[in-house]
């Protein structure tokens, strides 16, 4: 809607309210549309699914916020330390980083089957 424009309506005692033709050509809704309702201060926002829709993509499709990449890297650094700092306290070894030949070695030593 280009204009400002405002309507009274009463509330029926089921709670209904009936918002005129005029305002849902200009929404472009129909029976069965789905409104979002949002209380703000003293004011009821109506919101369209479409116009909401709209909102929650201009509010995703801009910048990014960060490097994804790089935040997965990071967890899965922190994680790998982890498990290495696990494995040496099993080995009772120092909390260097192990590879896999050594913590697989190590394995096979501790199940006794080493060659």
């Amino acid at each position: 809607m280009a204009h400002e424009t405002s309507f009274d309506t009463t509330m029926s005692k089921e709670g209904r309210v009936v918002i005129p033709a005029e305002l849902r050509r200009a929404l472009g809704v129909k029976a069965g549309d789905v409104l979002h309702l949002s209380l703000e201060g003293a004011s009821l926002k109506v919101t369209t699914s479409h116009a909401l829709m709209a909102e929650v993509w201009a509010n995703n499709s801009g910048e990014p916020t960060g490097d994804a990449g790089a935040d997965v890297r990071a967890f899965r650094d922190g994680d790998t330390a982890l498990d290495n700092a696990r494995h040496a306290a099993l080995a009772d070894t120092p909390a260097d980083p192990l590879t896999e030949d050594a913590l697989a070695d190590d394995l096979l030593s501790r199940l006794g089957l080493a060659g």
